[in-house]
This record gives structure tokens, C-alpha cells and sequence, in this order.
């Protein structure tokens, strides 16, 4: 019988001040395994914070949708506006259908993310990307290529375990069967569990089921987490609750009853 694994990480480090403080206070309380890290966005006091909290997991949260890119936007002109930020998530869907999104581009930018992770002494564990654009359609091969030529070996399994109604969950699993992972160039878990991001109660109970039906269906998994100390008004996650139940709920005593082991991508 094969041992049961699974990662908690969150997305959105570097995002704004009250998710990445969230999420600094729960890697250094154990709370979760891992973190991905919004390179463009992130400052240089907040790496050196987590860079200092010991075995967990940090990767590049790889952002080609919000905010501005950190090469010169008059070299990546098809992941760009004119206003030089990017083109957000219907932007850079619309450029990949109409084939307007060059692969040298997309490369030129992942290159600079990791670049100043790695400048700034992050350890690159895995990658996952903002809103899943590595599993998008026709623009994810293009990712997943320019990672492969990078040699980041880890990458997150966005197909999402557990039937869902939600429309972003719908539209999740399309994507993921359109555009799986390349399983040739890298290892990822069996897939995700997202039971907190498509506005579902965020409970314990909640929790426990669906970590037990997730692990019928496999059993190295990751469960995707956006905590903060704080909501955001344009975006439809309950951070905060989030954020508060990673602190308060017994989640390690649950693992341990249920034989599963919390682990990082460094350990997969």
C-alpha cells in the first residue's frame, strides 16, 4: 500500500502586505509545508524573512497576469498592454488563441522571476503559476517549455480532485485535461485539492472530507491554500478565514490519525 503525502501550500506570497504576513506566521509556526513566491510583486525584506524560516518549501509563483513583468515590457510585447503591466487572465487567453504569445517572450520573463528568486538566495523548490496559467490552453505548453529549458524539475498538478458545481472549478478541470503536465520533464503530485478557493465553507469537517475522498482517487497530493490576514475587495477568496483556520484547527493531528505525511516539493 503506497504511504499517503501531501503538501499545503500557499499561493501569493509577496501579493500585498496582509497575505504575506499571513503566510510568514504559519511557515514559521508549521502551520503549512510551502509557499510560491510572486517575483514581481515581492520585496526584498520579505525574501529575506522567509528565507530564514527552515524546512519548508519555496517556489516561484510564475505571474504572467497581474502587475508589471520584470523585463523591459518593449521586449515581451506580446505579454503586455501599453500601459506596460500584463495583459491579465482574458488578455493573455485571448493572445494565446489568436497565436500572438511568442515563446521567447514567455521564456525571456520566467527566466528574469527565478533569476531574482535565486539572486536573493530563495531555493526554487517547484513552480506553480498565478490563476494556473501553466495548465492554460495553448499557452501552458508554451510555459511548461520554457520551464523544461530552465530545468525546474517540480511543477504543480492543477487538475483538481473532488466534483465541484463551481464555475472556476468547472472551468479548471477543462483546462487541466486540455493542457495536462508534461510528465516527461517534471514531477508534480497527483493533483490538487482546492476546497477553500472556490468559496466553499471553511470548516474542519469540510476539511477532513475532503481530504478522505481526495485520497481514495490518489495519494501524493497538494492542497492549495491563499490565507491572509486580511480579504481583498476584488477578489472572491475568504483569505482571512483561510488564514484562520490553518492557525486554529488541529490540521497535523488530523494528518497524523489519517497516516499522512505533511511534506514540501524539495521532498517529493
Amino acid at each position: 500500500m503506497r504511504s499517503k503525502t501531501l503538501i499545503i501550500n500557499a499561493d501569493d506570497f509577496g501579493y500585498d502586505l496582509e497575505a504575506t504576513a499571513g503566510i510568514l506566521e504559519l511557515l514559521s509556526e508549521q502551520k503549512i509545508s510551502s509557499t510560491t513566491i510572486m517575483a514581481n510583486l515581492v520585496n526584498q525584506a520579505d525574501l529575506l524573512s522567509v528565507q530564514k524560516i527552515p524546512a519548508i518549501g519555496t517556489g516561484l509563483h510564475l505571474n504572467l497576469i497581474s502587475g508589471k513583468p520584470l523585463s523591459s515590457p518593449a521586449d515581451i510585447p506580446s505579454l503586455v498592454g501599453q500601459d506596460g503591466n500584463f495583459l491579465g487572465a482574458k488578455g493573455l487567453l485571448k493572445n494565446a488563441f489568436l497565436n500572438k504569445i511568442k515563446p521567447e517572450q514567455v521564456y525571456l520573463e520566467i527566466k528574469a522571476q527565478l533569476a531574482l528568486l535565486e539572486t536573493n538566495g530563495i531555493h526554487i523548490s517547484h513552480v506553480d503559476s498565478h490563476q494556473h496559467a501553466h495548465q492554460y490552453p495553448m499557452i501552458g505548453p508554451i510555459i511548461q517549455s520554457a520551464l523544461a529549458r530552465l530545468k525546474i524539475q517540480k511543477i504543480r498538478n492543477s487538475k483538481p480532485l473532488g466534483a465541484s458545481v463551481a464555475f472556476r472549478s468547472v472551468l479548471l478541470q477543462v483546462f487541466t485535461t486540455l493542457s495536462g503536465i508534461d510528465k516527461k520533464s517534471f514531477v508534480s503530485p497527483e493533483g490538487i485539492i482546492a476546497k477553500f478557493s472556490f468559496g466553499q465553507e471553511i470548516t474542519m469537517d469540510g476539511f477532513e472530507k475532503a481530504l478522505t475522498s481526495s485520497f481514495e482517487k490518489a495519494c501524493n497530493l497538494e492542497f492549495m491554500t491563499h490565507p491572509a490576514l486580511e480579504d481583498r475587495e476584488d477578489s472572491y477568496l475568504k483569505r482571512k478565514e483561510e488564514y484562520l483556520f490553518w492557525k486554529n484547527e488541529p490540521v497535523k493531528e488530523l494528518l497524523s490519525s489519517q497516516g499522512i505525511r505533511l511534506i514540501h516539493f524539495g521532498e517529493l
